[in-house]
């Protein structure tokens, strides 16, 4: 199943009300929280941003590093983080980072990161060789990991599956992570 079938299928289903009588599990309301990724707002510096995304009345966000770069320091994430706060934003994820160097310390700086940015979740473009390492990077920040699969022209997590197939046995809060846009 691709990912535009995916969000066709969830989509239907629930405007459908699959749930009710039908076998199949419907979502409660409250547990859902409907929030945006600022990558969709990639043009646009993080004041701007913010403004928009308020306007969309959501209450979460996924950060993306052109609004808290990678490479900031710790005052200006500080200030970047309270920038979200203050419009009454709650940052639940940041990425897709790019963990795919083998090097530890160097992945060890996007969990600080994260950390610093107060991400309980990351989203993530690793490799199978670097997923070791994520996994203990992980565990040591408390920070959950969502691989990020760009689709069949990704080398190392071209479908859901492969995904699925890389993180069966590791430890908890691993998972995968579609962001699309519907065309």
């Amino acid at each position: 199943m691709t990912r535009r079938h995916m969000l066709e299928f969830c989509g239907g289903a629930a405007a459908a009300g699959i749930g009710a009588g039908s076998g199949v599990a419907a979502a409660k309301p409250e547990r859902i929280k409907l929030g945006v990724c600022t990558y969709s707002f990639n043009a646009f510096q993080r004041r701007l941003a913010i403004s928009m995304i308020r306007q969309l009345k959501v209450k979460y966000v996924s950060v993306k590093d052109f609004h808290i770069s990678y490479y900031a320091d710790a005052g200006e994430i500080a200030r970047a983080k309270a920038a979200f706060q203050k419009a009454g934003l709650t940052i639940v994820s940041g990425g897709a980072i790019p963990l795919q160097d083998q090097d530890a310390a160097a992945l060890r700086k996007y969990f600080e990161y994260a950390r610093a940015c107060g991400m309980p979740m990351i989203v993530v473009a690793p490799t199978h060789k670097t997923l070791d390492t994520v996994e203990k990077l992980a565990g040591e920040f408390d920070i959950q990991v969502a691989i990020h699969n760009h689709g069949p022209e990704d080398e190392h997590f071209p479908t859901p599956k492969s995904v699925l197939d890389a993180v069966k046995g590791r430890t908890r809060g691993w998972g995968c992570a579609w962001i699309s846009v519907i065309r």
